[in-house]
């Protein structure tokens, strides 16, 4: 409803003057009764219209008339303080207000759903968690589904969401995404970053990790030798399984299985028997260490083993037993 001369002339000059409209022409404001805003703040050109001189209109409708209420609410403007805002900024402007006693100020909105944050958190784990050259070891991370769903209200305008926790570079290895993606349900910081305003929120989500591993292209049995046909190099989803696994074909061709293994599964290194380098009754070079020397003699070996493995030998001097590790099929090494 109009409300018709709402009259102000102000001659009190408490204020620095110099920037003021230097006019003595009064000007009419027309309120608006309601207002859509997108920005931040509020504008006076954006609750009223002004009518008069130019230079008082292009200065007036640039006044800060406060902060915009948040993405899809409301708040009532009253003529009273947009008087109040005009006479703090212009002291001497004669002016006349008419129109609405109040303004309705709507922040605009825009509505950003699990949706758009689903794709962009694909499009991130594309980037730097999908790795295509298939190298023995390599690691790959794929978003399974989102399971919160919901949206995000923000204003108009440009907006990128960011994961946080996703750009560390801890993440970069295949031992700490396993731990991070692998539970069955992992919750995930989100940021929506939209002008000067930051939008934090978690979603809850499941992801696949996937890695390039030699897969049993049959069901192979306990104490079986592997052959070069029994596996394949294929990507296969590991973060619903404990422990490592073996990454090349060369590491588990010839071995024997101490366990079965069926079709379609990686090996552990815990599944294949240490091949025997060393054998009962055998004589080796011993190897004995002290700072920069090494001394050599000969030792009987009473146990076999296999790389590594630590066993009994009869030092042949002395006949003295003695503890050694296996350094390869005629050489082992004192242990102290």
């Amino acid at each position: 409803m109009l409300v018709p001369d709402l009259s102000f002339a102000h001659t009190d000059f408490a204020t620095d003057l110099t920037a003021a409209p230097q006019v003595n022409a009064e000007v009419v404001f027309v309120l608006k009764g309601a207002a859509e805003i997108s920005n931040e703040r509020m504008l006076f050109s954006d609750v009223a219209e002004c009518q008069g001189a130019r230079v008082v209109c292009e200065e007036t409708y640039a006044v800060d008339m406060g902060e915009t209420p948040l993405p899809g609410r409301t708040a009532i403007l009253s003529a009273d303080k947009i008087v109040a805002v005009l006479s703090s900024e212009w002291p001497d402007l004669k002016f006349s207000m008419t129109g609405s006693r109040f303004v309705r100020v709507q922040a605009g909105v825009q509505e950003v759903k699990d949706d758009a944050i689903e794709s962009t958190l694909r499009a991130e784990l594309e980037a730097n968690f999908f790795q295509d050259d298939s190298t023995p070891g390599n690691f790959r991370v794929s978003l399974e589904r989102v399971l919160s769903k919901g949206s995000h209200k923000l204003r108009p305008g440009e907006f990128k969401v960011v994961f946080p926790e996703l750009a560390g570079e801890n993440l970069k290895n295949a031992a700490a995404s396993k731990r991070f993606f692998g539970a069955r349900q992992r919750r995930v910081q989100v940021e929506i970053v939209n002008g000067s305003t930051v939008s934090r929120d978690v979603i809850t989500a499941e992801f696949s990790i996937l890695e390039f591993l030699p897969v049993a292209r049959n069901d192979l049995l306990r104490g079986q030798s592997i052959k070069d046909e029994d596996f394949r190099m294929t990507w296969t989803s590991t973060n619903r399984e404990a422990g490592s696994f073996v990454t090349t074909m060369k590491s588990i061709i010839g071995r024997k299985l101490k366990q079965a293994v069926f079709a379609g599964r990686p090996i552990e290194p815990s599944h294949l028997e240490i091949p025997l380098v060393a054998k009962k009754g055998q004589t080796a070079t011993l190897l004995i260490q002290k700072g920069d020397m090494v001394i050599q003699g000969q030792v009987k070996l009473l146990a076999n083993g296999g790389y590594g493995q630590v066993m009994e030998a009869q030092y042949l001097k002395t006949k003295k037993k003695i503890r050694v590790r296996v350094v390869d099929s005629d050489t082992v090494q004192l242990v102290f």
